[in-house]
This record gives structure tokens, sequence and C-alpha cells, in this order.
């Protein structure tokens, strides 16, 4: 198989799994008249530290070089003062206030009908389809599924492999949502759509739907609809997803942020403190649900692999490792602008934005592209600062 051919049925597979599909808009919570968001450049060592020092709340970084924070109007003077580097984003956030008592709508699918719902397709779609369990969750011992679309499915042939994945922060719910529209999609079409049923028979495409099974229950269950980590209950006293605040992502919980765990520069990123939404466990692969993952992409070598996470509206691709950039940064670059210029913002004006990741940090998207020479890219769907949005926006980025 020539190179010219296989980058053009990688970049013909990615242009259908994501032309013309929307971004989701968000819920509108009240408004926090008194809070700003304001985008700290990061062009010194220290301006991290002197953030924290704030009492800044993160809300996005972006890549090492800067990152976006919550702030309050006397926040806003110290920063002025400090002499830090920065724009205001917006004068209004929405920041939400506080946990809301409000049930996960009934149309973001649990556990148990993710998981009849690719069983049930297997059964439907025997000579393209099949589910695998790759590993069980850290904690409470979930299976974690892969699904295999292919022609003749249950042999490895020599094909180009594409790899989608979601939910490796527990909140990020849209990630699972998406695998399983793009599983329907393929299969629905593939006996009416030539294009489909190409793709189908020239490539090998795998989907893990739902990599944080524990940490999707807490979310789903309403026990905090802004849980991040795993299930690991760090201090073993048998109650699971405790945290000492309850109304954002950054709230110090237990489990262990599966997104900085994996074997990549591991002891460069991610923080050492257990209760830090970016913990990175005890060691590099500690948890299963990075071990099962690594098994599976190890195996089946993906060429290109695609993670999904929320939120921001960028495709993130590797990298920017210490001022150096990728062997294949323009391909990288070609690709994640080709899917950006395809997917809208929720203002409904602009385009996703693409960057360079930080090649440290020990994340998924790092590890594909440095270990296995993946083409990896991390979409953050959603605007700020929803996981959660009503249904008629879930709908359109399922539907389109």
């Amino acid at each position: 198989m020539s190179l010219q051919y296989f980058r053009y049925i990688i970049g013909a597979i990615l242009i259908f799994a994501f032309a013309g599909r929307g971004t989701i808009a968000s819920a509108q919570p009240a408004y926090l008249d008194s809070m700003l968001i304001v985008r700290v450049i990061y062009d010194k060592p220290n301006v991290k530290a002197l953030c924290g020092n704030l009492g800044m709340t993160p809300l996005f970084e972006g890549n090492g070089k800067f990152c976006d924070y919550v702030i309050n109007k006397e926040q806003i003077i110290q920063i002025v003062e400090s002499g830090l580097k920065f724009e205001i984003i917006s004068k209004k956030t929405l920041f939400p206030s506080s946990i809301t008592n409000i049930a996960v709508d009934s149309f973001y699918h649990t556990y148990a009908e993710m998981e009849n719902q690719l069983i049930s397709r297997m059964a439907a779609y025997t000579e393209i389809a099949k589910v695998e369990t790759i590993g069980f969750s850290q904690q409470e011992q979930r299976a974690i599924y892969a699904f295999k679309i292919s022609d003749n499915v249950g042999i490895d042939e020599d094909e180009p492999v594409v790899y989608f994945d979601g939910v490796h922060h527990a909140c990020e719910v849209m990630g699972l949502e998406i695998c399983l529209a793009l599983i329907d999609t393929l299969l629905l079409n593939y006996e009416s759509d030539s294009t489909i049923a190409n793709l189908i028979n020239n490539t090998e495409i795998w989907l893990v739907p739902l990599v944080n099974p524990d940490g999707h229950y807490a979310v789903m269950n309403d026990i905090s609809h802004y849980y991040r980590k795993n299930g690991r209950d760090l201090n073993n006293n048998g109650i699971l997803y405790e945290y000492s605040c309850n109304d954002w992502w950054t709230c110090p919980t237990e489990g262990i942020d599966l997104n900085r765990n994996y074997d990549w520069h591991w002891e460069e990123g991610g923080q050492t403190e257990p209760t830090s939404y970016y913990y990175r466990g005890a060691y590099a692969g500690s948890e299963s649900e990075n071990q099962a993952v690594t098994r599976l992409l190890t195996r089946i070598k993906p060429q290109l692999s695609v993670t999904y996470h929320s939120y921001g509206e960028i495709i993130f691709y590797p990298w920017d490792l210490n001022g150096r950039q990728a062997p294949d940064y323009y391909t990288l670059y070609a690709i994640a602008y080709g899917l950006a210029q395809r997917i809208q913002k929720e203002s409904g004006n602009q385009n996703y934005d693409i960057s360079p990741t930080d090649g440290l940090t020990g994340m998924a998207g790092n590890w594909q592209y440095g270990r296995l020479g993946a083409l990896s890219f991390t979409i953050e769907t959603i605007r700020y600062y929803d996981f959660l949005v009503p249904f008629e926006r879930y709908n359109r980025i399922v539907r389109e």
C-alpha cells in the first residue's frame, strides 16, 4: 500500500466522520455578573504558580502557553498589579454557582443502555460488527468495551486502523454519545451508502465509547455532574466519589485523572496531590482503564486516533514538546485544519480552533503518537462552560 493511498483513505475517514457535524450549543445557566474570564499568557516560568497564589479558578489550559481563568473583580486588580499578560475573554461567565438537583436527562446513555446497544448492534450486524471486553474499571470492575466495524470483522486484515474513544473524564459525557452515533451511522448505512461501504470494506474501525465507566456512573447517578476522575477509592474507606466541593470540575475529589496517567512523560505532567483534578496516579499506567486502552491499541496499532473531550471548541494535535514540533507536524496540522473547517462553533460565525498540545503530561493523544506513531487528535466539543446540554442541541450533533 502506497503512502499516498494510506494518507488519502485516512483523510477520507476523517472527512466522513466529521463532515457537516455541528458543535453542541450549551445550556444557559444564570450569569454571574461579578465574574470575569481572562486568558493569561504563560510567557514566564512562574506565571502558573502566581495565578494559583491569586486563587484563580482554571477553566481551560491551552498547550502550556496560556490558560483561561475565572476571576472576580478584585482579582483583576491583582492581575494588573502583578504584571501578568492577559486579555478579557468574557465579562459574563457561564460558570455555574452550584450543582443542580436535577437528574441527568434521560436521552443520555447510561452504562447499561450503552452495553445493550453495543450488544444489539453486534447481533444485528454480525458480518461487520463485534464487541470485545478489553478490561475492567479500577474500582468497581465494570467491563470496558471495544467495538470493531469492518468487513471480515473476525479477521485482523492488512488495512488501515482508525480508533475513536470517549469519556476519559467522567463529566465529559458527549464522547460516549458521539461514539454511539458514529457506530449507528456506519452500520445503518452500510448497505445503502457506497462511501460508507468503501470505508468499512477497506478499513478497520475501532471505538471505545466509554473509557471511564466508574466516573461516568457518578455523573449519570447525580452524585456529581462535575466528577472528572475515575472511581479509585484513594483512602480505602469504602466511600466512593468523595469530594470537598461539588460545583465545578476543579473541585478536590478522589480518583485518578485518566488523561494524565499514560506512560508518556508522565512524571513531567499532571499533579502529585491525590485530590487534585489533575492527579496523575501513583505511577504511569497505574489504572486498569489506561491499561485496557493501552493493551488494545498496542495490539491493533492504529494509524489514526480521535479522542473526544469537552469543552473548548478546539482540536489538539501533537505537539509542542519543549519547543520541538512533531515529526509529522505538517500532516497533523493539515488534518486538524481540515477537521476544524467542518465543525462550526456554537456562536455560528467561526469554526473550531486548532492547536498543538503540550507534548508532556501523560495524555492519551501524546502517548498514542509518541509510543505508537498514531496520528492523534483530541477534539474538545461544546463551548465554554457546559458538559450536559439540552436535547435540541444534543440532538443536533447526533443528527448531523
